[in-house]
């Protein structure tokens, strides 16, 4: 029976080394696991910091791009109601020299 018993037992721990060799092998394997997954997590942050300044720059760029859109719309007016004020002096200034020349012919007759 002592022998059986050694026998069972000799079983038993080699069964139990080859259980205490999977666990240790899973153990590793999730430690990489975790590893690998806090890794990935601080690229994901690092990234979302990146485009969250790539935003910001972004906005920037847009607000000084409307303020330079408003300004040119401004100036566009601008110059068209210089043009259009000008038109009307030239208007203005052709009809007076057309009189002179109507009065002039007339004298001349």
């Amino acid at each position: 029976k002592s022998k059986e018993d050694t026998r069972t037992a000799e079983t038993t721990i080699t069964r139990l080394q080859t259980v205490n060799a999977q666990i240790t092998t899973k153990v590793e394997t999730l430690q990489q696991s975790l590893a690998d997954a806090t890794k990935d997590k601080e690229d994901a942050l690092y990234n979302i910091i990146h485009l969250e300044n790539e935003m910001d720059e972004l906005k920037s760029n847009r607000d000084k791009l409307s303020y330079e859109l408003f300004q040119a719309q401004s100036n566009l007016k601008l110059i068209g109601s210089d043009s259009e004020r000008m038109t009307q002096q030239f208007r203005s200034e052709i009809d007076h020299l057309l009189k002179e020349r109507t009065d002039l012919e007339n004298n001349i007759q």
